[in-house]
Order: structure tokens, then C-alpha cells, then sequence
């Protein structure tokens, strides 16, 4: 695949919500809104966000909401999606802990918020999940099972789900992941780290995207990670939510495993025990292909190159936001080294014993 570029010789994968800063929005602006267009009053508190502005809403009556406005110059189908995959799950996985969207008090299901430069932005009220980030939760292998069998079972959800906006080429999505190209000099002043980063790209322009063009295909969550997956914070094995859908992308399949395996690397003397134990919760419920196995470990490798080439690029956008945006960086590089000395047939044949014993 060959990196297409957009302006600036930038890859036209790289949207506008990823290109400009997110929006201000003050707190009192945020109390006036959800008291004029939800009917409710309450404490308002900025929540971490890669391209929205979001809120915690601590309603007077005891209820607890998340209040997001979205960047002004996400694509509007973008933001309609996060709200129809919802309300979808709402009426048909009822049983997946997702959020619920709140209505307006005149019925619809977002509403336009007033910027500080006279523009609006989609705004949306959604139910506040309690518990605890995945990121911070005491990890076990009972943990990662759950969490690769909720990634399943999501997954499973989500089949016949369909929204144009999947079909958008979006940045986070591996099979994109040769667009990327281009960051690399942008980014990486070693040579070591340019030659590093080319490899895995080559490698999965030659031998990855063919395959993985071929291999079964949906709408997917994409972004897995251990702040989008919420646990109980009095049992942290049991997990109580799923939030952030504004990665979806109609995709391979066999990406959604990846970038959760990735996201369950561990810090251990073997790296990939804790991908496998998610690997093999979701295996129990969808059983991988062995086209898919025998991709893995060069899947879960581009995803960690391209968390590296994306925050280490808009960290150099936003240096104001660079401890934020970089917070995983120096983490990813170590796994992506890792990784490197790991071989893809010792990967494979790993993964097909763990599938073959949780089918």
C-alpha cells in the first residue's frame, strides 16, 4: 500500500479532528447547557480526551452523567455514529455494559453548543458508567479473559451494525497503517528509530495488508485500550463498561484482537502472556482463523508503530499537550523493541496452542 498524502504532504488519513486543537468550552457554559437542554443541574468536571471536550456531570438528584462536546471539525456522520451505535446497542445487546444516550428535553439526541468563537459543535449527554480504568485496575489473567470475551461479544453485537461513517478512512485503523508512512521523518530524528519504524510498515505493506484485505470484515470497536474498558472497583476482574466509540470503523475483523492484545502487553520477562490470555478469552467465544493467528504478532507490532507515529506527531502539533499525548510513548517504544526480537513463527505457533486448548 502506498502512503497517499494530503496537504502539506501530510496522509489524508489524518482528519481534521486530529490536525487542529480540540475546542474550548467553559464550565459554566457546560452547566447553562445541560440545564437549559436537559433539565439538569449539577457539578461539572473536565474529563481527558483525545479530540472532544469532555464532561462529568454530578447531577443534584444523585445521577451521574458524561457530557461531551465533540471538535468542531469532526466529519458530522462521525459524531452521528457514536450516538446510533449506542442507542443500536440500547435496543439490541441490551446486556453489553455500554453507556445510554440521554435525550434533550425536546426528544433529539444531541444539540448544537455555542463556541467561544461564535461557531457551534455537536453536543451529546450520555449515562456515567462508575468504576475504575482498565489502565489503573489490579490486573490478573482472570481480568484479560474477561476482557477478550467482552471484546467478542461486542464484536458479535456490532455484525450487523451499519453506519456510513465506518466506511471513512480513519487514522487508528491498521489496515491503514501504510499511510502512514510519511510521519516517520516527521517524528523520528535517530536513524535507528526512522529505520525501525520503515521496517514494520514495509513489513506490512508487503507481507500483511494482502492477507489481511482477504480476512472477514465488519464494523468494529477499534480502540480497546485500557481507557476505554471499565472495571469495578471492588472487584476488578468484572468488567462494567465499554466507552468510547469515536475509533468504530468498518474493518478487518482480526484488527479488534490486535489492538486489544496489544493493549494487555506486558511489562513481565514475556511480553505476550498477558495478549494471550485476551487472545484466548476472545478465541473462546469467536474462534480466530489461522490466517488471523498467523498475523498477529505483525499486527500487534504495526499497532504499537502506529500509537508511537501518531501521539509523537500530534505531541509535536500540541507541544502544550505533549506530557498528555506522549503519557504511553516511552512504554510503546520498549514493547515495539521487544517485539522486534521476538519471533513471528515462536508468536504463532504460542497463539495456536493457547487457541487450541480455549476452543
Amino acid at each position: 500500500m502506498n502512503a497517499s498524502t494530503a496537504v502539506g504532504g501530510l496522509p489524508y488519513v489524518l482528519n481534521a479532528s486530529l490536525l487542529n486543537a480540540p475546542p474550548d468550552v467553559d464550565l459554566e457554559g457546560v452547566q447553562r447547557f445541560v440545564k437549559v437542554h436537559y433539565g439538569i443541574v449539577g457539578h461539572v468536571q473536565p474529563l481527558a480526551g483525545e479530540r472532544d471536550r469532555t464532561f462529568h456531570i454530578s447531577g443534584q438528584k444523585g445521577i451521574d452523567y458524561v457530557f461531551k462536546v465533540a471538535h468542531p471539525d469532526e466529519d458530522p456522520e462521525t459524531t452521528n455514529l457514536q450516538i446510533e451505535v449506542l442507542l443500536f446497542l440500547a435496543s439490541t445487546a441490551r446486556w453489553l455494559p455500554t453507556q445510554r444516550v440521554i435525550p434533550c428535553l425536546d426528544g433529539r439526541h444531541e444539540a448544537r453548543f455555542p463556541l467561544s468563537n461564535g461557531g457551534s459543535s455537536s453536543a451529546r449527554l450520555v449515562s456515567f458508567i462508575p468504576g475504575d480504568l482498565l489502565r489503573f485496575s489490579k490486573h490478573s489473567s482472570k481480568q484479560r479473559r474477561n476482557v477478550g470475551r467482552l471484546c467478542a461479544e461486542l464484536a458479535l453485537a456490532l455484525r450487523e451494525f451499519d453506519h456510513p461513517a465506518t466506511r471513512q478512512k480513519l487514522a487508528w485503523d491498521i489496515s491503514q497503517a501504510g499511510h502512514l508512512r510519511p510521519l516517520i521523518a516527521e517524528i523520528a530524528r535517530e536513524p535507528g528509530r526512522r529505520a525501525q519504524l520503515s521496517r514494520c510498515l514495509d513489513n506490512f505493506d508487503e507481507r500483511v495488508e494482502p492477507t489481511l484485505s482477504k480476512l472477514r470484515t465488519q464494523a468494529i470497536h477499534n480502540d480497546f485500550n485500557r481507557n476505554n474498558v471499565i472495571v469495578s472497583a471492588e472487584d476488578n476482574d468484572k468488567i462494567v463498561a465499554i466507552i468510547d466509540f469515536g475509533d468504530m470503523v468498518r474493518t478487518a475483523l482480526v484488527n479488534d484482537v490486535a489492538i486489544g492484545a496489544a493493549n494487555q502487553l506486558t511489562e513481565a520477562d514475556s511480553l505476550l502472556d498477558g495478549s494471550f490470555e485476551f487472545i484466548a478469552g476472545y478465541h473462546q467465544v469467536t474462534p480466530l482463523i489461522d490466517d488471523e493467528i498467523a498475523l498477529m504478532h505483525d499486527l500487534i507490532s504495526v499497532r504499537v508503530a502506529m500509537s508511537i507515529l501518531i501521539t509523537e506527531w500530534r505531541a509535536s502539533q500540541f507541544p502544550e499537550r505533549r506530557d498528555h499525548i506522549l503519557r504511553n510513548t516511552p512504554a510503546n517504544w520498549a514493547r515495539l523493541d521487544r517485539l522486534s526480537a521476538i519471533s513471528r513463527n515462536q508468536t504463532t505457533a504460542a497463539l495456536r496452542r493457547v487457541c487450541s486448548h480455549n476452543g
